[in-house]
């Protein structure tokens, strides 16, 4: 399981919604788990 902040996200979107598909991805803000993305397959 991958973690990357927010602002990480927001800056590679479509190089993560990739990467959620080899597994979950958790997103968090100051720190803490805030959600996860996953792939439609998991």
């Amino acid at each position: 399981m991958k973690i990357a902040p927010i602002a990480e996200i927001k800056a590679h979107l479509s190089a993560y919604l990739k990467e959620s598909e080899k597994g979950p991805i958790v997103v968090t803000k100051n720190g803490k788990p805030v959600a996860v993305l996953l792939g439609v397959t998991d």
